[in-house]
């Protein structure tokens, strides 16, 4: 906390803690023990393990230093198997949680969330002064022409190019699908403005009361896909 924090010390922007430090440019090629811990300039860690030090020459204290695969300071140890990762409290790319490193917008942790969206980081102060992040954005839906492009890609040879599988080709998807009765069901390929009453989507998403989901005998398609392929059946409606 504050100032027995290494984040305040070590910060030359930071002047309110008492001591003289070791912990710029012009404190680290002075020639003077300024901290008086028996290491001058960059002899002392304070000095090389210090991400805002940048006179000590090439050096692992930083996430990007600690995560490019290259032995930057010449000791023959890469990255987290170098101290200066994985025993330098201001390098975080070698931590098991993101506390502690809140606000460097790097997923320290590797669990695929950043500061004060990882839990690890709830009792941060500075995160708890925050409101929560927003949701993301929608996907965009597709388009009439994305929607052609991408059943060309994945509907192919059953209902491309002459494949006519269940009475249905969709070399035209809009033809084919929008407001057309589905052979199978009382439902339409596709209601504009409602995926939930249209048989195309039922299908794609593995609900349809009458056969397996679509595309056959391929991989499901992602959540993103089934998203947008949504958003254009509501976007009919428009």
């Amino acid at each position: 906390m504050d100032c027995a924090d290494r984040h305040c010390t070590a910060n030359p922007a930071v002047t309110v803690c008492p001591g003289e430090r070791e912990n710029s440019d012009a404190a680290c090629a002075d020639g003077i023990d300024n901290d008086g811990n028996g290491f001058i300039d960059c002899d002392d860690f304070s000095c090389t393990r210090n991400p805002w030090v940048t006179i000590c020459g090439a050096q692992e204290n930083s996430f990007a230093a600690c995560t490019d695969g290259i032995d930057n300071d010449g000791n023959r140890f890469i990255d987290c198997d170098d101290f200066g990762c994985s025993r330098n409290a201001l390098a975080g790319a070698c931590r098991q949680n993101e506390a502690g490193f809140c606000f460097d917008g790097e997923d320290n942790d590797a669990d695929g969330l950043l500061d004060c969206a990882d839990p690890d980081c709830a009792n941060a102060g500075a995160c708890q002064a925050l409101p929560p992040p927003p949701p993301p954005p929608p996907m965009p839906a597709f388009s009439t022409e994305e929607m052609q492009a991408f059943v060309d890609a994945n509907c192919a040879p059953c209902h491309i190019g002459g494949g006519m599988s269940g009475g249905m080709a969709l070399d035209d998807v809009v033809a084919a699908t929008v407001g057309v009765m589905a052979g199978e069901s009382d439902l339409n390929r596709v209601e504009p403005g409602n995926p939930e009453l249209s048989y195309l989507f039922l299908k794609v998403t593995g609900r349809a009361p009458v056969g397996g989901r679509m595309p056959l005998g391929g991989a499901a398609l992602s959540d993103l896909d089934i998203e947008r392929i949504a958003g254009w059946i509501t976007s009919l409606a428009e």
